[in-house]
């Protein structure tokens, strides 16, 4: 199938590139973060993305966003499982923030 064949549609393109982008800047920092390159990683046209992010900056700042979900989300559900007592929440609070949230 050629680039003019392939079809859009990804299935979640959106978090497929946030995926890839976590990777990236992971493995091996901002400076090598492209676009184009996330839209070759997960098979998709270079214009693709584009239809999610306006730029890279705007990836960038989804990136943060869905990162602070996440670390909201694993906060929470420690306090949630830690029980009422200040010293297991503050602990369990710790180590959810310690915690890598993927």
């Amino acid at each position: 199938m050629t680039v003019s064949e392939r079809p859009y549609h990804h299935g979640n393109l959106r978090a497929a590139l946030l995926a890839a982008a976590e990777q990236t800047l992971s493995q091996e920092g901002a400076g090598e973060l492209s676009l184009r390159e996330l839209a070759r990683q997960v098979g998709v046209s270079h214009a693709a993305p584009r239809r999610h992010f306006a730029g890279k900056q705007a990836l960038l700042d989804a990136l943060a966003e869905d990162g602070f979900e996440r670390l909201g989300d694993g906060l929470r559900t420690a306090l949630a499982e830690a029980g009422p007592g200040f010293a297991p929440r503050l602990r369990a609070f710790a180590h959810a923030r310690l915690r890598p949230t993927r």
